[in-house]
């Protein structure tokens, strides 16, 4: 095959295509530029026609502006959390290609366009970068929605930038726009990390107010109800989890199985990966080994598949280092129960673990055998002692005395 058929404009729009639907960002960003080339070296008039000619419909400039929000899609945030800096920061230059060719096209961002950015950015901490897309959305004119806005608020929290949250969440109300679930969830965690628990749980208190019923006052100790905002949304898993994982945050163990149970079985809201996660990750960071496993083993039975992440809350080094044979069982299990192959970090987090368990056993050995010199040095001076007051008094004399 000639280089020139293989890489006709038709061809590598399909070939990007299949890219785009196997999340395969390399291929998809490889392709890309290479359309990116071939529309600088041949330019075409098409701004006079308002319908393209039939020999013009593979154009490289009337795909580019379609390939726009292709390219921002394949932004997998699952696989980001994997990504090292290097990786990151070449993604970000990659977007910045993207977004410099909308910009000269005379094209906008769409809504699920700033989302995937936001959420890509919330996702390597680029507090810098999540506040320059969204000014630049913002003077674009592009029209932003409540789940750009939930997703900038994210992006702050996520970073720590807790009083620009909380300012953007004000913002929603000047906007004219309609806070939903997700809004109040970003407020009950937002509260959450300001250690306002009482605010948290009014948040959380109005969120279920719709249906008033008795437990949300049993088990949070607040009920108020509110005219303004009356059946907003209503409870959902999303408020659930935050509030679940606000408890967790402030020690409220007892609290947060009590609301855990009450979310699935009064409820009946089906719980989400996150919901098991956060169950998980407070009862393992407070020791309670047997209860973290215990949410592990219902997740099959909610039809929910841990992930290696599950597991990296189960496996930490704190974890690890207390009870290695636990944690190095877990592992195991991640295989022969659950059919995935240990995270590399779960792996090195078990070998370093392994280390200080063998220098604390050696340090612990060390102080025995001192421990039992020492003793040995105190008995050989008392003798040592009693013989020479036996001598003074003449009844020693390097055998026994009659």
């Amino acid at each position: 095959m000639s280089t020139k058929s293989r890489f006709t404009t038709k061809k590598l729009l399909a070939e990007f295509k299949n890219s785009v639907d196997k999340h395969d960002i390399n291929q998809a960003w490889y392709v890309y530029h290479r359309l990116q080339h071939k529309y600088r070296n041949t330019p075409a008039d098409l701004s006079s026609s308002k319908v393209i000619p039939r020999r013009l419909i593979h154009h490289p400039k009337v795909a580019l502006p379609t390939m726009q929000s292709d390219i921002l899609s394949v932004l997998n945030l699952k696989h980001v959390v994997s990504y090292t800096p290097y990786h990151a920061s070449r993604m970000t230059e990659r977007i910045k290609k993207v977004l410099k060719t909308v910009a000269e096209s005379g094209g906008a961002l769409t809504s699920k366009d700033l989302n995937a950015l936001l959420g890509y950015f919330a996702s390597i901490k680029n507090s810098e970068a999540a506040d320059h897309i969204w000014q630049y959305a913002a003077l674009s004119g592009m029209p932003r929605d409540i789940t750009n806005y939930n997703s900038y608020v994210n992006a702050k929290l996520v970073v720590g930038e807790l009083d620009r949250a909380l300012e953007t969440i004000r913002e929603i109300r000047r906007a004219g726009l309609q806070p939903n679930s997700y809004t109040q969830a970003s407020l009950i965690r937002l509260y959450g990390l300001l250690g306002d628990l009482e605010a948290a749980k009014r948040v959380f208190g109005f969120a279920c107010s719709s249906t008033k019923l008795a437990f949300v006052k049993k088990h949070i100790g607040y009920w108020q109800d509110s005219l303004e905002d009356a059946n907003l949304s209503g409870p959902t898993v999303h408020i659930y989890n935050e509030m679940l994982d606000v408890l967790g945050m402030n020690g409220m163990v007892e609290e947060m199985r009590a609301l855990f149970e009450e979310m699935v079985v009064e409820r009946e809201i089906k719980p989400t990966r996150k919901s098991f996660e956060v169950m998980i990750k407070w009862h393992a960071k407070y020791w309670d080994m047997d209860s973290a496993e215990k949410y592990l083993e219902m997740m099959p039975g909610c039809k929910v598949r841990p992930t290696p992440a599950t597991f990296k809350l189960l496996i930490t080094p704190e974890t690890a280092t207390r009870d290695l044979n636990r944690c190095g069982k877990l592992a195991m299990e991640m295989t022969t129960k659950y059919g995935m192959a240990p995270a590399k970090s779960i792996i090195n987090t078990l070998e370093i673990a392994a280390k200080k368990v063998k220098e604390m056993e050696q340090m612990v050995k060390e102080a025995e055998a001192q421990k039992t010199s020492l003793f040995a040095g105190l008995y050989i001076g008392s003798v040592a002692k009693e013989t020479s007051e036996a001598e003074e008094k003449g009844g020693w004399n390097g055998s026994p005395s009659h």
